[in-house]
């Protein structure tokens, strides 16, 4: 419920980025809950387990398809035609789950998966209720009716075409407006009158200090996100907006997690009698069920090939992938790797203008690009048809934006693949993470040669399927008489052609399914009478067996059955090591077609995260009394706001933006010193 005093609302400069605001974060604390660690009170940024009341019962709704129709909901005849139009015949689970809860009249708290249709779920229900509402004959100057909040620019115009469609089919108006965007446009809309207006967090607050936007007539208010709002620095702006809406509207807060803030802000915000709708429960795996989660061993130098190589297997020429780096710096080289460029690839990031970023997204959108690099900025909000696969180029240390980023794929009840690169040093974090989402990640090798030859292949019979007739005729000629020349048959021309077609026209080079290595290849060397003790076992069959191999060979890794060994070897070894003779009794070497499972090293849980926050600790900083921060982006201010950084990174002063030598200068007193990789 509304408070009575109604504090000024003080505006924080932007970043670059135009929209993120910093706000004091909470004390890093350690998520394993053991020994006495079981009773602590939650991070603010962690996620809730506790089992969530729910306010109508609604177990496991995607059993009751035929329920789901849009016939048999209560809708105005021109909300379901409009759904119709778009295509939808039946409603998602939160869509109907939330459906007449909201019609109700209650405020909501909604927690569903990633890419399960969450915006419309309150799309819906608002449009058709606010236009039962209101009366046919409405005046020309309208007051706001709907706010709805989201984190990001690109969430905001996701959300606002959503509302669009809807909006429209009933004669409502809509108004989406962000930072980095001209205030002119955006007034004049505002004079002229709308319904619904959709915002991020900044520039909604600018509109209600210049005196544009009045919330005191909105019967809905709506965040979207919720709980990225916390992460992205918002939680002071959106309990200020909450402070400026009239009492007696409606809250509907939808989110895919729910941390402790959420709740908090549930319980300060929302009437007591609120409901809550749940449909992620005390699941293990908090991600969606049609996405498949991979990891790769993949030293950085190796990266570009081997995203080249993802996308041509799992995205192809007609779908789309989408990567995520943790850093801007990243996010352009990779950008500009040689593979990747030949694939139509884009960056998306914080430095890019708005309009750019616009431009760039549309195109992405509707397939002119066919590979995204993206930071964080685009991890929610794009709501887009296709994206078959997802890469992160680290395993993220937040443990929700795996879960926000895997779901951007397997998306509406489609597939989806999600992989996520990772170095030796980075084993820990892929432990960890595994533990806090409940997602196993299989480990697996890069694509091969003739997977990305297949993938080229089947992408290939899709072009000659769309070749137009007349085309064809025009090259039968010339088909005929190769068929005569060239003393091949058919089959073999045919190939030959689809091989140029894709760009197959050189000798593929080999990758490890090990490494990831160009032109290395992996053996697996097996011994029936005794198990390997460790690597060094394998080195001493290596060199016994191949001495003139042994100095080139690298890796050797004990599989998790004991009997085998897997180590890289160059590809112009491998002829030698399959000719071999006169090996010892029980010893076989073989080229290895996939990734066996290799033997976990001897670290349980406890220690992968002892690892983790160490690792942590160096690359952000120790916070001490006196602000002098230790580790890689100079740490986090203590008692001024200023921080000096050590480690390999440089020295830091006052945590800014820059990763080597000194930054802007130091954020407000007290403030934030460092500043996080991603």
């Amino acid at each position: 419920m509304k408070k009575s005093a109604e504090p000024k609302l003080k505006r924080k400069r932007p970043d670059k980025d135009g929209e993120k605001r910093k706000t004091k974060k909470p004390k890093k604390v350690d998520n394993v809950q053991t020994g006495k660690e079981q009773n602590r009170e939650p991070a603010e940024n962690e996620l809730v387990e506790s089992k969530m009341t729910t306010g109508e019962e609604y177990s496991n709704p995607s059993a009751n398809d035929e329920m789901r129709s849009v016939e048999n909901f209560d809708l105005t005849s021109k909300t379901a035609m409009a759904l119709k139009n778009k295509g939808f015949e039946k409603l998602f689970p939160i869509q109907a789950a939330t459906l007449d809860i909201i019609r109700g009249g209650n405020d909501v708290i909604a927690r569903a998966k990633t890419g399960s249709g969450k915006t419309l779920a309150f799309v819906i229900p608002v449009i058709d209720g606010l236009a039962k509402q209101m009366s046919e004959k409405r005046p020309r100057y309208k007051s706001i009716q709907v706010v709805a909040l989201a984190p990001t620019r690109e969430l905001a115009n996701q959300v606002a075409r959503d509302f669009e469609f809807l909006a429209e089919a009933h004669g409502l108006e809509t108004l989406c407006v962000y930072g980095g965007t001209s205030f002119g446009p955006q007034c004049n809309a505002l004079r002229a009158g709308v319904d619904v207006v959709i915002a991020t967090p900044g520039r909604l607050i600018d509109h209600i200090e210049r005196g544009t936007i009045s919330l005191s007539d909105v019967k809905y208010f709506v965040l979207d996100e919720a709980d990225e709002m916390l992460s992205m620095g918002f939680k002071e702006e959106v309990e200020k907006i909450l402070e400026k809406a009239q009492s007696d509207r409606q809250t509907l807060l939808f989110s895919a997690t729910v941390p402790k803030w959420v709740k908090e802000l549930a319980n300060k915000y929302l009437k007591p009698q609120h409901k809550t709708v749940d449909l992620v429960g005390d699941s293990a795996n908090r991600t969606n069920k049609d996405i498949t989660h991979l990891a790769i061993s993949c030293p950085w130098h190796a990266r570009g090939d081997t995203l080249g190589d993802l996308v041509k297997v799992h995205a192809g020429t007609f779908g789309k992938s989408l990567v995520f780096t943790d850093t801007k710096k990243e996010a352009n080289e990779l950008a500009e790797d040689p593979k990747l460029v030949a694939l139509g690839s884009a960056v998306l990031h914080g430095d890019i203008p708005q309009g750019q970023r616009e431009t760039t997204l549309e195109k992405y959108r509707d397939g002119r690009t066919k590979c995204l690099i993206a930071t964080d900025v685009a991890a929610r909000g794009l709501d887009i048809d296709g994206v078959d696969l997802v890469v992160q180029t680290h395993p993220p240390m937040n443990y929700d934006t795996y879960i926000h980023r895997s779901g951007r794929t397997g998306r509406a009840g489609k597939k989806g693949v999600c992989v996520t690169f990772y170095t030796i040093k980075e084993e820990c974090a892929v432990r960890v993470l595994e533990h806090k989402t409940g997602v196993k990640l299989k480990r697996v090798g890069p694509p091969q040669p003739r997977d990305v030859v297949k993938a080229a292949a089947t992408d290939a019979t899709r072009f000659l399927e769309n070749l137009h007739e007349d085309n064809i005729e025009s090259f039968l000629d010339a088909a005929r008489e190769l068929m005569k020349s060239s003393g091949r048959d058919a089959e073999e021309l045919l190939a030959a052609a689809l091989a140029h077609m894709t760009g197959q026209t050189a000798k593929m080079k080999t990758r490890s399914i090990l490494s990831c290595m160009e032109n290395n290849v992996a053996i697996i060397v097996t011994q029936s009478d005794r198990e390997f003790d460790g690597p060094r076992a394998g080195w001493q069959l290596v060199r016994r067996c191949f001495p003139s191999v042994q100095s080139s060979a690298r890796g050797m890794t004990v599989c998790a059955d004991k009997k085998s060994a897997i180590f890289d070897v160059p590809e112009d070894c491998v002829q030698m090591i399959k000719n071999a003779e006169n090996l010892p009794k029980g010893v076989f070497f073989k080229v290895a077609d996939e990734l066996p499972e290799l033997e976990s090293r001897d670290m349980d849980l406890r220690e992968a995260e002892s690892q983790l926050r160490e690792k942590k600790s160096f690359m952000f900083g120790k916070r001490t009394g006196n602000g002098n921060g230790k580790g890689g982006f100079g740490g986090r201010g203590g008692g001024n706001g200023y921080s000096s950084g050590g480690g390999r990174y440089g020295n830091s002063n006052g945590g800014g933006d820059s990763w080597r030598g000194r930054s802007n200068g130091a954020r407000a007193a007290g403030g934030n010193g460092g500043h996080k990789r991603f």
